[in-house]
């Protein structure tokens, strides 16, 4: 069994602390601060080697440590290190190019008898296309974590892992991922070949460090037991330990975001590894991919001309839906949190399956949270983001239209921000007000889809009025449900100065001087679940009685 090396446990500390505080900061960034070779730095992480004295010491100056924790350091000097094969430690930066599944089952893979060096059958072994596989095997083999040996492919590598306890989007991924694996396997595999099982405890919430510790001896053992004997299956172990209480607000809040099933955030792609592509909103980024260009009115424009420039394009369309989504790009800046310091924002798994470079990445931009109180603000923007040099006014616009467009999709009952993003890419498009009037109508009819159902009558509202009196309309009974709750109604569009709406009522009074012939005008109804209106829209016809 290995010692615990308590100098170890305190780097390895010290490195999640500034994770904590930078997720960008790296372990070659954490061995340029300790004046250390990244090699020589993961190999004492992984205790396969030590420091020399001088070199504690010259670390200990660099970390400004107390004399005890100078002095914990020091019993890493001269120890000798463990033979025990241990895993190698990722830095999260090459975690991320590697982090879906089946990277790391092709690396078992190649631990069996006669693995193929085949990307055909790699991918029927584990049931993945062949163009996965061959992408997989060949970044494996770039990275030297797997050879290619005649017709067999040969693992190079000792196990991996990654760092503890550290938020990382791609880790989040991966393990969502295997969760989706594990639900599946409760209907493909039979029980006798799988293992699920839970326990729900009443704990003390100070046992959970020792606990984590106890599970990783446990996955240690049970892996040893395994391995051995005659290999020819790839199998995962999950295990998971997670409080169903809220032992903190912030908890209780990400669990009620995440319990509305739904993805309610703004995406956007960062290429840092790329100096040459700025950011782009992912809604963008996808629809430039199939060829479309988004200059908008350029980003010498603020971001909200920008927003309107796209809205009176959407105006000769839709002018109903274009007024309602100006009210409410209008107060958007209002109605924003800013985050601009901690960790970046919880990721939304709302993204579907989108294929960006290696060598970029998606960050949460922005959350659309639900308001309890009047002093919670709907949206909480990532500050960061919006402030980068590089993000331009174009992008800053983008991601406005986006949660507009989102809140109306949101108020269909759409959980993801999938249909949000292609309208957003397609009404932002350069193309956009080329398309006909029919295909705009195809778009919307597949947009904005209807998943509930604030039901509503269609038909024309006609009524006759005179000049100098007052005609009352009531609007609850136009509900096919009289009874529904949290009915707004809201005169959208060009509508006449003698029209308004009050306590759900339609109010018409023109006077002698009003030209009133032939007025039409539309207004729409909410039923609350949005702060977008919910597009149901009335005709009303005025005749005059003279």
């Amino acid at each position: 069994m290995a010692l615990i090396d308590p100098g170890r446990i305190l780097l390895e500390r010290i490195y999640s602390e500034r994770r904590l505080r930078n997720p960008s900061y790296s372990l070659r960034a954490f061995s340029r601060d300790l004046e250390i070779s990244p090699a020589t730095l993961s190999q004492v992480l992984s205790a396969k080697r030590t420091l020399s004295k001088q070199s504690v010491l010259k670390v200990a100056d660099r970390l400004c440590l107390t004399p005890s924790e100078t002095k914990e350091l020091l019993s890493t000097s001269g120890r000798r290190a463990s033979h025990k094969t241990e895993r190698e430690i990722l830095d999260d930066d090459v975690f991320r190019v590697i982090s879906d599944w089946y990277h790391f089952a092709i690396l078992s893979l190649a631990r069996t008898k006669n693995c193929r060096a085949n990307p055909a059958w790699v991918g029927k072994r584990l049931g993945i296309s062949a163009a996965q596989a061959r992408s997989a095997l060949l970044t494996l083999e770039k990275m030297k974590l797997v050879e290619v040996k005649g017709k067999n492919l040969l693992r190079t590598s000792n196990p991996i892992t990654t760092t503890q306890d550290i938020p990382s989007s791609a880790l989040r991924k991966f393990h969502k991922q295997h969760l989706e694996l594990a639900s599946q396997s409760l209907e493909k595999v039979p029980t006798e070949k799988r293992d699920v099982s839970t326990i729900t405890m009443a704990i003390d919430p100070k046992n959970i460090d020792r606990a984590k510790r106890m599970i990783a001896k446990m996955r240690d053992r049970i892996s040893k037991v395994l391995e051995t004997g005659k290999i020819t299956e790839v199998y995962t172990m999950a295990i998971q330990l997670f409080p169903l209480t809220c032992m903190m607000l912030v908890l209780c809040s990400f669990v009620a975001r995440a319990g509305d099933v739904g993805g309610n955030g703004g995406d956007i792609v960062i290429c840092d590894e790329s100096p040459g592509d700025a950011p782009e909103l992912l809604d963008y980024f996808e629809g430039r991919v199939k060829g479309g260009i988004y200059s908008l009115g350029g980003n010498q424009r603020t971001p909200l001309e920008n927003v309107h420039i796209v809205l009176e394009r959407l105006s000769r369309f839709d002018a109903p839906r274009a007024a309602l989504y100006a009210k409410e790009a209008d107060s958007f800046e209002s109605n924003v949190q800013w985050v601009n310091d901690g960790p970046p924002l919880e990721d939304i798994p709302d993204a579907g399956d989108v294929t960006i470079p290696p060598e970029c990445a998606i960050h949460q931009w922005a959350i659309r949270q639900p308001v309890f109180h009047s002093s919670v603000k709907p949206f909480l923007v990532d500050e960061r983001i919006w402030k980068r040099p590089d993000v331009s006014s174009v992008q800053r616009a983008g991601l406005i239209l986006h949660e507009v467009i989102y809140g109306e999709t949101k108020r269909l009952g759409h959980n993801d921000s999938i249909t949000a993003r292609k309208f957003n890419s397609v009404i932002s498009s350069d193309e956009f007000p080329k398309i006909s009037s029919r295909v705009y109508a195809e778009l919307t009819q597949e947009v904005f889809k209807w998943l509930r159902e604030l039901k509503l009558r269609t038909n024309p509202i006609e009524f006759g009025v005179r000049p100098g009196y007052i005609v009352e309309k009531k609007l609850r009974p136009l509900l096919e449900d009289p009874s529904q709750d949290g009915i707004t109604w809201t005169l959208v569009g060009k509508y006449p100065p003698w029209v308004k709406i009050v306590d759900e009522t339609l109010l018409a009074s023109p006077t002698k001087e009003d030209k009133v012939d032939g007025v039409e005008f539309n207004f729409v109804a909410n039923d609350g679940h949005s702060s977008v209106l919910a597009l149901v829209k009335i005709r009303a016809s005025v005749s005059v009685e003279r």
